[in-house]
């Protein structure tokens, strides 16, 4: 039932995740927190299992703040990746396997700007823009459609506005809310949140420049 977008701009990543936490078809939580900063300039979305999703999340990050206390240094987007990837492949071939998907974004300390695409069997694919669950099935063709590698900040935004709105749209499961993470090499900027009731609310022909963001 969930749903993690990403896309790549000029010198940032936007990744966007929903908020509901559930099993099967009950809906547990609206407030959950999917994002995971694995650097100053690094973070990932996750979603799958409950249990597998945090158990994950929390296991990468005190992972990479041991290495950057260890060896003074942080690790590029690419290693990281590399290093979740690893995780994801070792833990299918055990017993106890993370049932969970992630999108990878950062910024490296030279500008560039890189999304990754991983799966629970260890897949890993360098995109442009990306999405998992069943959200992915209507997204990734507007992001086709839309995409730029040369767009900014702004144009990103209105991207997944698109996103979210046709996920609402045509998706019979509760996504009521997202939260989205703007990545840059300052940093990551605090989360915002779109809720079900801003997109709809707006005309459907309007600019995609007149909807609005809403401060969490």
């Amino acid at each position: 039932m969930e749903c993690l977008l990403g896309v790549v701009g000029k010198e940032h990543v936007i990744l966007g995740a929903d908020r509901t936490g559930g099993r099967s078809v009950l809906l547990m939580k609206s407030d959950v927190e999917k994002m995971y900063q694995l650097s100053p300039t690094c973070a990932m979305v996750v979603a799958g299992e409950a249990g597998d999703t945090t158990h994950f999340g929390e296991f990468l990050k005190k992972q990479f703040k041991l290495h950057s206390m260890k060896y003074e240094y942080g690790l590029s987007i690419a290693e990281i990746a590399d290093y979740i990837r690893y995780q994801l492949a070792k833990a299918i071939r055990s017993r106890h396997p993370y049932m969970v998907n992630v999108l990878v974004g950062g910024v490296n300390e030279e500008g560039s700007s890189e999304l990754y695409y991983l799966d629970y069997l260890g897949t890993k694919a360098k995109v442009p823009y990306g999405a998992h669950g069943y959200g992915s099935y209507f997204t990734l063709s507007t992001m086709d459609r839309l995409h730029s590698s040369s767009q900014n900040q702004d144009k990103s935004i209105e991207q997944l506005h698109q996103c979210i709105r046709e996920i609402n749209k045509r998706l019979v499961l509760n996504l009521s809310s997202f939260n989205i993470y703007i990545i840059t090499k300052e940093g990551i900027r605090s989360n915002v949140v779109i809720t079900k009731d801003v997109l709809l609310d707006q005309d459907p022909g309007l600019p995609p420049e007149r909807l609005t963001l809403m401060e969490k």
